[in-house]
């Protein structure tokens, strides 16, 4: 008996150090998991307080009296007493030209054929 009670022993302590083992890495891998999701929320709270500083560095900005006479300038045509105004003909300072005004190629025809005459010179038209 001696034998097979030394057997069960041995068979329970390796079942019990394999439970262990299996709940100490389940435990292991869940801090490993929390850490990195400290970490990532770290990261995302570190960008969130530069975008929050560069918005008040804006808004700083847009209260000055340089800003505020720039946007009138452009916007509302206004112009201070005493100053005089160029105007160019032509397209307004910041505003973009389409890329037909650019390119030196005519513009493409327009297709102006139906849908369904479309899908038949698809399908039945001679190469």
């Amino acid at each position: 008996m001696n034998l097979a009670i030394r057997l069960i022993l041995i068979t329970v302590g390796l079942g019990a150090i394999v439970l262990i083992s299996l709940a100490l890495t389940k435990e292991t891998y869940r801090r490993y998991q929390i850490q990195k999701e400290i970490e990532e929320l770290r990261v995302q709270a570190e960008k969130k307080e530069r975008d929050n500083q560069q918005l008040k560095g804006l808004i700083e900005y847009f209260k000055t009296e340089d800003f505020q006479e720039k946007e009138a300038k452009e916007k509302l045509s206004v112009q201070k007493e005493g100053e005089k105004v160029l105007l160019v003909k032509g397209s307004r300072v910041g505003e973009e030209k389409p890329e037909e005004e650019f390119s030196n190629q005519p513009a493409p025809k327009k297709d102006t054929r139906s849908n369904q005459r479309k899908w038949w010179d698809y399908f039945f038209a001679t190469f």
